[in-house]
């Protein structure tokens, strides 16, 4: 059984308990805010309710006064009430309820009045809850009930909890990573304690804590001093005593090896007199050597103790000395001891030095002794006395002959006698004892001679007024204050805890308590989640079910509307609504007879089209049906109606008459006979004239069926805005015609509600992911290996998309921008994992452990990932400059998929490799493997022989790609940009279908309708205004027919359909709508009219206008960030400049190289695509915003290679070829795979990504084969070292960014020649070497 996983570090701990209580905090906050929030609103909406309930008891004879039909019409209460009566105060199931106001089903059939609470209560009806009361009206026998659904108050909660999750993941997030980073930057003096105490136990006696700054005053901060101190103290104990040990090896060894030579002789005259070999009274010279030997004897014991109290002694005396009487005494002294040499003495200072008189003429003294004896005595000697600096210097120099270079390295050196100073009397102590003397009194004594030169010793003293500098005299020389010690606590005083005054030096790595470089960073983050795989896979894993939860709870239908705030369509829309009370979306339903039939005629036709009319009425979320054949019924009881009014009329014109005829006094009788006969005789007249009912000429009129007769439209008004239809309702559309059908008739529908149907991902897509599987087994040879990539990269999409369900009603999250997410997020997730587990793969096949190649990959080539990451972040966020909604989505959406890809590379992927360890090629292929592992050491490979035939001749392939990115250029010139509309719909689609048959019964400007909302607002005749509007618009070029005006029930606003005479793509329609704008000024100034033009093709318009305007924008922004990163990472002019063309025209070949296939036409069969007229209006923006962050991705990944290199002292050329081949083939494979991704989208199911999915995937190939590996090492080699030229000024501002991880290696050396074994393995290392030692 695995024993339970517990955190053993502190830092771990002390995270774990401030997450939790933070988390805790939260929900506790979110807890007592979203029940305060419900009951607020709960009160308000009781309140309403309170006060809507006594108005009506207030007001009940007024409202009760009219019929119950004007009070249904009339009565219009605020908010979404719920207002109900019944006449039965009973209120049992067969009473009557009339509802006054509101939707949803009937409240008032599950309340029984009797028992029903007093005040306002919770009712649950339908699966609804709804907070109700009842007023009781017992003058009209009657009980109303008024209400309000809590769906606005459940909704605007669950908003508030969606928000509340989100901000405090958001916060926990954050405050997990400031306290682990406020507890890591706390706690990190431990870790250099820990550090520095493997470094000392490894040898490094030298090594100490980093010391803490000047503000540093916590407990870890003075630990730090307090063990530095104590290893100071350490130190210099094992110094002093290492120290005594060697002087006394020392003393021992001199005093032995010149005792020697005395004893000897002494012991040899001792014998040769005691065995009688030599006689005393014949050879008293015998006695004279012995004495002669036993002085010098004595005189070497005398030095070798002198010199040995000079080595003990801590500071000599610090008397103020007048070192020039001193110089002027010996210079007597020596010329009394030789008057036939030339001494002088040149005192040009006083020469004030402070330490030990006796001492200075001990040292002055053996100088002076050291002439006499060594030179001749016709060369003069100077003692010369003079300040330099500041300091006093004393030399004292002779004209001899001087000693070699060779022996004048070794004179300070104990016992040292060389040359012919050798056969001269002396110990060889003199000049040792004269440097021991200066080094005590803080100088220094220097030698220098030159054969024939003569000889000088030069005396150096520190200043008079520098009395720390001689260690002892205020400063000990390990870096501890004379007097200073630890207290009984062993802790500094806190006064004096942040002190920088103690001298403690600290000898860590340079960096080590700066700020850490993003490589360090993440090589320690690396090493976590490579040591703390357990915890980071489980943390993920929680992550990934919060976030599925949260989307199963949270998720809102997808917006499938492209509309822009502040565009004059979007303007008419919203008038539109306000003013015809919320009108909802239209679908058309389209019948065509077979053969050219007659529709209209033909009754088994007709019957087919009444009963499709029938099933569309059933649908839930359809208003009503316009039915061609209700409105030519419509017309005939019009007619009939009409013809039945004129008889009445003639009957009582008739009457009139007849008794206006008869005389008075007529019988009665007689009267109503002949008023009958009059009557009937006038409606027979009437009868006669009156023209027959014309259904020909109706049927012409009905707009809605084709002039020859063989297709009808059924117009389909929905309950819900286009944009919000149910999928539900959009299915039941679908479904219905089955007996049209079956009558023969091509039923197919059309609209903005069916077009709008989410996209989904098919099996077309996994194609990618497939070929992104085979091209990682070619690469690595392993299965696993292989699939690692695959299967992190899936879970960072799944992870993806549940956040983004998860905020989707924060985010209004388009259809579209999930499918972008996911392609986005595949392609990266693979190529970013790649690239790391390239670097893994390859250190550890030369023997680098995994635990330590683990954290290193992602210090090195996760810096790169974490670039590029973040470049292609800063790319999509940049969709947000354009200011268009549904792109920013978009570019969010696809944001969250990449920041994802690159968190898990540098978490789950260490994490993961902790679990492989040198299992990571597991799973080998048996060719691909072989294959795989010889390209990771060979020297000739394709990509070498690529790059070296590319710089050969550089301007060859630059002269070829760029003819080739140019030509691709040229379709540009015919890029007609525009949203979705049903003709550029899948061909066996049913919108498809319907704007074809519609186009070719109808004119294409059938699909092409405008919406002229007329503002009639203060006119006085406003049908006549708004038909004065329709009969200008009628004159406008292009359009070929103009609908009656359609009035609102107020009558102050008018909706004018117009039908032009082109297509929806086409410019003539373009033209048609500026027009008709055209004529806002006139009308407004002849009518008093205001008019804006809504509808689709207005919206689409509008919206590629204002991408269009949006577009150079947006290039300029991305280009110019391309310029400033490439300046920073690669310090050069040309690299940049050079990546930004190269940026540019791979971008505009991809859109001209699109233009080609999905507007020409010039291969769609081949990629299974149907040529538009248009293309998607973002697409170009979309593309660049991606594709920048990719072929900057392939530009750093290449070139810093190079850079590397050439730093490093390469040859530039030689940088080119070299940084090229090390990248190339991971390169190679990453760009296969992201077009492979993409490429898959191109056979899907959605044709709004497929000219998306294809520009990118073209995009990248031409990127990434023609500009980064042709283009780019061709125009390194043509400049060669002027490549990375860079101003010293500009380069002196850049930050220095170091993405490659080359500071790394020298923060974290490797042993052993550069293979760091793993711990496992140095823990054996170490015990092996123990084993050894402990039998040597």
């Amino acid at each position: 059984m695995r024993p339970p996983i517990r955190i053993r570090t502190l830092r771990g701990r002390m995270v774990l308990v401030n997450t939790v209580l933070m988390a805790l905090a939260l929900l506790v906050v979110a807890v007592i805010s979203t029940a305060f929030l419900r009951a607020y609103l709960l009160d308000r909406v009781d309140e309403r309710i309170e006060v809507a309930a006594e108005f009506a008891r207030a007001r009940q004879n007024d409202i009760f006064s009219q019929d119950t039909a004007e009070l249904v019409k009339q009565i219009r209460t605020p908010s979404d009430f719920v207002v109900e009566y019944t006449t039965d105060a009973s209120g049992g199931e067969g009473s009557r309820v009339h509802r006054l106001q509101g939707t949803g089903p009937v409240l008032m059939r599950g309340i029984d009045p009797a028992t029903a609470p007093d005040g306002v209560f919770t009712h649950r009806r339908g699966g609804e809850e709804y907070r109700v009361t009842l007023v009781h009206l017992p003058a009209y026998d009657t009980v109303a009930l008024i209400g309000e659904p809590l769906a606005p108050v459940r909704e605007v909660v669950q908003r508030l909890v969606a928000i509340e999750a989100a901000a405090g993941a958001a916060m926990l997030l954050a405050s997990l990573a400031a306290g682990s980073a406020v507890i890591r930057r706390g706690l990190r003096p431990l870790d250099d304690v820990v550090d520095t105490a493997e470094a000392i136990a490894a040898g490094d006696l030298e090594r100490r804590v980093p010391a803490p700054t000047d503000t540093d005053a916590s407990e870890a901060g003075r630990l730090t001093l307090s063990i530095n101190r104590m290893l100071s103290r350490l130190r210099s104990a094992l110094h002093a005593r290492a120290e005594s040990e060697e002087r006394l090896r020392r003393f021992v060894s001199d005093a032995s090896h010149e005792l020697r030579t005395p004893l000897t002789s002494i012991r040899g005259y001792l014998q040769m007199v005691s065995r009688g070999v030599v006689d005393v009274a014949r050879r008293p010279d015998v006695i004279a050597r012995s004495e002669r030997e036993s002085e010098r004897m004595a005189a070497i014991v005398d030095d070798l103790l002198y010199l040995a109290r000079l080595d003990e002694r801590p500071a000599p005396r610090r008397d103020v000395v007048h070192l020039d009487r001193v110089v002027a005494d010996s210079i007597a002294d020596a010329r009394a001891a030789q008057p036939e040499r030339e001494w002088r003495a040149e005192i040009a200072a006083e020469g004030l030095v402070l330490g030990d008189e006796q001492e200075l003429r001990q040292a002055v003294a053996n100088l002076l002794a050291n002439v006499r004896v060594h030179t001749p005595a016709t060369s003069p000697a100077v003692a010369a006395l003079r300040r330099v600096g500041g300091r006093v210097v004393l030399e004292i120099g002779d004209s001899g002959p001087g000693v070699a270079e060779e022996t004048a390295a070794f004179v300070f050196e104990r016992f040292y006698r060389g040359g012919p100073s050798s056969q001269r009397p002396g110990s060889g102590l003199g000049l040792p004892i004269v440097r021991a003397v200066m080094r005590g009194h803080g100088g220094d004594a220097v030698f220098t001679s030159a054969p024939d030169a003569g000889t000088a010793v030069r005396l150096e003293f520190p200043p008079l007024e520098d009395r720390d500098a001689a260690p002892g005299a205020g400063e000990r020389d390990d870096d501890l204050p004379a007097d200073g010690g630890f207290s009984s606590d062993s802790h500094l005083p806190r006064d004096l805890a942040s002190s920088a005054s103690d001298g403690v030096a600290a000898n860590g790595p340079p960096g080590r308590r700066g700020s850490r470089s993003m490589a360090e960073l993440l090589y320690r983050l690396g090493g976590f989640a490579f040591r703390r795989r357990w915890l980071v896979v489980i943390t993920w894993l929680v992550l990934l079910v919060a976030a599925g939860g949260a989307a199963l709870q949270f998720r809102v239908p997808l917006d499938d509307g492209f509309s822009i705030p502040g565009t004059e369509s979007e303007r008419a829309t919203d008038l539109i609504d306000e003013r015809f009370d919320g009108r909802g979306g239209t679908v058309t339903t389209v019948l065509r007879a077979p053969d050219g039939a007659d529709i209209v005629d033909n009754e088994q036709y007709t019957d087919a089209v009444r009963d499709t009319a029938a099933e569309l009425e059933d649908v839930s979320g359809v208003d009503r049906v316009i039915s061609p054949l209700e409105q030519i019924g419509d017309a005939r009881r019009q007619y009939e109606d009409g013809i039945a009014q004129s008889k009445e009329d003639a009957a009582e014109t008739a009457r009139e008459r007849a008794t206006g005829q008869l005389p008075p006094g007529t019988p009665e009788e007689v009267v109503e006979q002949r008023v009958a006969e009059a009557e009937q005789q006038a409606r027979e007249t009437v009868e006669q004239e009156a023209p027959g009912f014309d259904r020909e000429q109706v049927v012409e009129r009905i707009p809605q069926i084709s002039d020859d007769r063989t297709t009808m439209l059924l117009n389909v008004q929905l309950t819900q805005p286009n944009d919000s239809v149910a999928p539900e309702t959009v299915d039941a559309i679908l479904e219905t015609g089955d007996s049209a059908r079956d009558a023969g008739l091509d039923v197919e529908f059309s609209g903005q509600a069916i077009s709008m149907s989410p996209p989904a991902l098919g099996a077309g897509e996994s194609v990618g992911v497939i070929v992104a599987l085979v091209v990682l087994l070619i690469n690595f040879g392993a299965v696993v290996a292989a699939g690692l990539p695959i299967v992190l990269a899936l879970f960072g999409v799944g992870l993806g998309m549940a956040l983004l369900y998860a905020a989707s009603s924060l985010l209004n999250l388009s259809s579209t921008a999930p499918i972008m997410a996911v392609m986005l997020g595949l392609a990266v997730g693979i190529d970013y994992v790649l690239f790391v587990l390239s670097r893994h793969r390859k250190q550890v096949a030369e023997g680098m452990a995994p635990d330590e190649s683990a954290a290193r990959s992602i210090g090195t080539a996760g810096s790169a990932v974490v670039f590029a990451g973040a470049t292609v972040i800063i790319a999509l966020l940049g969709l947000s400059v354009v200011q268009i909604p549904f792109l920013t989505v978009m570019g969010v959406a696809a944001m969250v998929t990449v920041a994802l890809a690159v968190l898990l590379t540098v978490t789950m992927l260490p994490a993961a490799l902790g679990f492989l360890g040198h299992r990571v090629t597991a799973g080998r292929v048996p060719v691909l493997g072989r294959r795989a592992e010889a390209a990771m050491t060979a020297e000739r490979t394709m990509s070498s022989r690529w790059v070296r035939a590319v710089t050969r001749r550089p301007l060859v392939p630059i002269v070829a790609v760029l003819a080739v990115l140019v030509v691709m250029l040229l379709p540009l010139r015919d890029m007609h940009l525009g949203l979705p509309t049903d003709a550029t719909s899948a061909p066996d689609t049913t919108q498809r279908q319907a704007y074809e048959i519609i186009s070719e019964e109808f004119g294409p400007g059938y699909g092409a309708r405008l919406a002229v909302v007329t503002d009639l607002t203060g006119l006085s005749d406003t049908e006549a205004a708004a038909a004065d509007v329709a009969d200008r618009i009628e004159e406008v070029d292009g359009v070929t027919e103009v609908f009656p005006p359609q009035m609102n029930d107020i009558g102050d606003t008018a909706i004018i359909t117009v039908i032009p005479e082109a297509g929806p793509s086409s410019y003539a329609t373009e033209d048609v709508l500026h027009d008709i704008r055209g004529l806002e000024s006139e009308i407004d100034e002849e009518i008093g009219a205001q008019i804006a033009v809504a509808g689709a093709t207005a919206s689409a318009i509008d919206v590629s206008e204002r991408l269009a305007d949006a577009l150079p924008v947006f290039a300029s922004v991305v280009i110019g960030l391309a310029l400033v990163l490439m300046v920073i990472v690669f310090r050069s002019i040309v690299v940049p400049v050079k990546a930004a063309l190269g940026f540019v025209l791979s971008a505009g070949a991809a859109l001209g190289l699109t233009v080609a296939v999905f507007q020409w036409g010039y291969g769609a069969e081949l990629f299974g695509v149907e040529p538009a007229p248009t293309l998607l209006a973002f697409m170009p923006t979309l593309l660049i915003g991606i594709l920048f962050g990719l072929a900057m991705d392939y530009e750093v990944f290449l070139v810093s290679r190079m850079r590397e290199d050439y730093v490093h002292g390469g040859d530039a050329q030689h940088a080119v070829v070299s940084g090229f081949t090390q990248g190339a083939r991971v390169v190679t494979a990453a760009a296969v795979i992201m077009v492979s991704v993409f490429g898959a989208f191109v056979f899907g199911h959605s044709e709004m990504v497929k000219p998306i999915a294809f520009a990118l995937a073209v995009g990248v190939l031409f990127d990434a084969f023609l500009v980064r590996m042709t283009l780019v090492p061709a125009v390194m080699a043509l400049f060669g070292r002027a490549a990375w030229w860079l101003p010293k000024w500009l380069n002196a501002v850049l930050p220095d960014v170091d993405i490659e991880g080359e500071r790394l290696a020298a923060a974290h050396p490797l042993p052993d020649g550069g293979n760091a074994r793993g711990t496992g393995e140095r823990g054996s290392q170490e015990e092996s070497e123990s084993e050894q030692a402990a039998h040597r």
